[in-house]
């Protein structure tokens, strides 16, 4: 894995609750459903852009005590060091840059992990499904998507 400095605070911080929300899609599946029902009405990516995670806690009851247990746990604190010692970004469903196409399959994940340069025209074929791992993409295992750049050599997670 590629390390550089220190994310900025302010950059990491915005989306530890997105992070919280990705981990918490994984632990109780029923929620990535509802999360996936919320998404799908009308004017739903316009709110979450507006209002971000809030709107979420809002809408989906229990979400707010399952965000909490997420960001308690170990599993939690390893995952942001992680991030924060990579070359990793990270987008989410709430932010314009979340590809346009993912928006609208059935269960579009709530995070992007994207190593590289997503350029418009990659952000159809890049995404694989993995938890990362420091390791080469065959010790990979299933969960979140990672977005990397076509270009860059081997796909690590």
């Amino acid at each position: 894995m590629v390390s550089r400095a220190p994310k900025a605070p302010e950059e990491f911080t915005t989306k530890l609750p997105w992070l919280a929300l990705n981990m918490a899609c994984v632990t109780w599946p029923a929620l990535r459903t509802q999360l996936a029902q919320y998404v799908a009405a009308p004017g739903a990516v316009q709110r979450l852009q507006e209002g971000g995670i809030p709107r979420l806690e809002a809408a989906l009851p229990g979400l707010t005590e399952k965000l909490g247990v997420v960001q308690q746990g170990r599993a939690f604190a390893r995952e942001m060091e992680r991030l924060q010692a990579t070359e990793i970004r990270v987008t989410t469903l709430g932010e314009a840059d979340y590809p346009e196409a993912l928006r609208w399959i059935p269960e579009p994940p709530p995070v992007l992990y994207i190593w590289g340069t997503l350029r418009h025209e990659d952000s159809l074929a890049v995404a694989e499904p993995v938890w990362p791992t420091g390791g080469p993409a065959s010790e990979c295992r299933a969960g979140p998507v990672w977005l990397h750049d076509s270009q860059r050599p081997g796909a690590w997670c």
